[in-house]
C-alpha cells in the first residue's frame, strides 16, 4: 500500500536542504529537527508543485491518517515566487498526530503561498502548537471537525487564521502586520480565544452574524488597539478585552457580559 511496515522516526540534522520536489508522509512517520539549530527544508526557485510536504497518507482517509508528526524544523518558501500558488505543509490527518515547533517562513503578503491547510479530505485535528508563520497569504487555512490551536504567532501574513470546523480554540496566538487576525467565517459552533494579542492588524476576529451563532464568539483576556471583532463587515467591539469572558452574538449587536 505504500505505507511504512511499522513506525520510522527520522532525524533531520542541522542545515538547508534545498527541496527540487515534494516530501510524501505516511502514516506512522515522524520527521524530527534539531530543536535548537532546526534544518531548513527550503524550495528551490523554480519548485514545480503546488505543496512543499505532503502531511497525509494518499492510501488512508484524512479521518484515519494516524501517528504521523513534524517537529523542530523550518520550511522556506521565500525563493518562490510570491504569486505562485503554493502550500508549505498540508495537513489533513486526525488524532494521534503532532505538528509542533514549525517556522514556515513565506514571502511578505504574498498573494499565493499559504503555510499549512487540511485541503484533501475530512480530518480530525486537535492540538496543533509552537508555530511560526512569517509572510505569506494565509498562516493556517483550515477545515474539519475541531481545532485546538496553541501559541500560534504571525507576522506579516495578510490572514493569521482562517479558521473552518464546528469548535476551534486559539490559546495565547497573536498576529501582527496583517489585516485579520483569526478569520472565523468557517465556524460553525464556536470560537473561543484567550490570552492572545493583535498589533498593528485591520481586524482581529472576523465573523459572519448568522441566525442562531449566539455567544459563538468567545473571548478572554485580549489585547488588541483597533478592531477586535467584526461581524458580517460590521463592526461590534473593539479595543482590549478584559479577563472575565466576554461573548458577542447576533441578538445583541454588540459585546455582553
Amino acid at each position: 500500500m505504500g505505507t511504512t511496515g511499522q513506525p520510522a522516526v527520522i532525524y533531520i540534522p542541522s542545515g538547508t536542504y534545498l527541496l527540487t520536489g515534494s516530501l510524501q508522509l505516511y502514516v506512522g512517520t515522524v520527521l524530527v529537527g534539531d530543536p535548537i539549530n532546526p534544518p531548513v527544508l527550503k524550495a528551490a526557485a523554480n519548485f514545480p508543485n503546488d505543496h512543499i510536504i505532503y502531511g497525509k497518507d494518499p492510501n488512508h482517509d484524512g479521518t484515519i491518517n494516524f501517528y504521523i508528526g513534524l517537529k523542530n524544523v523550518i520550511i522556506d518558501s521565500t525563493a518562490v515566487s510570491p504569486s505562485q500558488n503554493i502550500v508549505l505543509l498540508d495537513w489533513t490527518v486526525s488524532q494521534a498526530t503532532q505538528l509542533a515547533n514549525v517556522v514556515f517562513n513565506m514571502p511578505n503578503y504574498s498573494t499565493g503561498h499559504v503555510g499549512v491547510t487540511s485541503q484533501y479530505g475530512y480530518n480530525s485535528n486537535v492540538i496543533l502548537n509552537d508555530l511560526t508563520f512569517n509572510g505569506g497569504a494565509y498562516g493556517l487555512k483550515l477545515s474539519g471537525q475541531q481545532w485546538i490551536l496553541k501559541n500560534i504567532k504571525t507576522s506579516g501574513t495578510t490572514t493569521g487564521i482562517q479558521a473552518g470546523g464546528f469548535n476551534v480554540v486559539c490559546l495565547a496566538c497573536s498576529f501582527s502586520n496583517a489585516a485579520t487576525g483569526i478569520d472565523a467565517t468557517g465556524v460553525s459552533a464556536s470560537l473561543v480565544v484567550i490570552d492572545s494579542s493583535g498589533t498593528s492588524i485591520g481586524t482581529f476576529v472576523s465573523g459572519t452574524n448568522n441566525d442562531g451563532a449566539g455567544n459563538s464568539i468567545i473571548l478572554e483576556n485580549i489585547q488588541n488597539s483597533g478592531t477586535t471583532v467584526k461581524l458580517s463587515g460590521v463592526t461590534v467591539l473593539s479595543g482590549n478585552v478584559r479577563s472575565e469572558e466576554r461573548r458577542v452574538g447576533k441578538e445583541c449587536g454588540s459585546s455582553v457580559d
